[in-house]
């Protein structure tokens, strides 16, 4: 398998071949790395280029993420199949708001972001978290390649990020160690928020249920979700 990888990628290092092999395995056993099978059953799905991913959008909003690097990061390219069916898309950049809406020119979208001091969202990268306003059921499928570096690198405050890897992780491991660096986590899911709170004993079960909300248990491939933090924190 090795040998394959470095035949189709003669520059990539021995930790690049490493990565590529455990984020291309299919998941055996306890969910994660475990003692019995370790990252999974290897796979080589695709050696040198497209490994896409696809996300299936409801009528009304969705919170997603891009799970690989697109082979064209522009929102135009991202979105060509799509656009006519879409209402508006935002991202959370710079702590301020960035949208992209399709039916608007450019007059008309300079116009509206200097009105509401916005920014104007032009491209989406692997592991940003971006809304998509659909005026239908849909599904969106971006060409692109899985990251070599997969860690999430968080300021204080609030952060709209999504995993960059094809990896289910449970909200204790993606968090594990940085648990006293983050005060909640949010996603969008079934139409509902969802919350996860590392500085509750119940993980924010009490709240969640006073609120008519879900509790966080794990983040999948394509979700995109809120982290809160205390201060910087780096997610692997």
């Amino acid at each position: 398998m090795c040998a394959l990888v470095t035949q189709a990628n003669p520059d990539w290092s021995p930790a690049q071949i490493k990565n590529y092999l455990e984020l291309n395995a299919t998941d055996l056993g306890e969910l994660g790395k475990d003692n019995v099978y370790g990252a999974g059953l290897v796979q080589l799905p695709f050696l040198n280029s497209f490994s896409g991913c696809q996300k299936n959008l409801s009528h009304g909003w969705n919170l997603i993420c891009l799970c690989r690097e697109p082979d064209d990061n522009s929102i135009d390219n991202i979105l060509s199949e799509i656009k006519d069916n879409v209402l508006t898309v935002w991202k959370w950049k710079n702590n301020k708001w960035a949208v992209y809406i399709p039916s608007f020119t450019q007059e008309q979208v300079t116009a509206y972001i200097e009105s509401k001091g916005f920014a104007e969202m032009t491209e989406i990268t692997s592991g940003e978290g971006f809304w998509v306003n659909s005026s239908t059921n849909q599904s969106l499928t971006v060409s692109g390649t899985q990251p070599f570096d997969t860690s999430c690198s968080l300021t204080s405050g609030w952060n709209l990020i999504g995993l960059k890897s094809n990896e289910t992780k449970l909200i204790t491991t993606l968090i594990s160690g940085n648990q006293a660096k983050i005060a909640s986590v949010w996603k969008w899911e079934g139409g509902k928020w969802a919350v996860y709170l590392p500085g509750e004993d119940d993980g924010g079960a009490a709240y969640a249920g006073s609120k008519g909300f879900t509790v966080i248990g794990e983040i999948k491939p394509g979700e995109g979700f809120w982290v809160n933090c205390l201060q910087a924190v780096e997610l692997q």
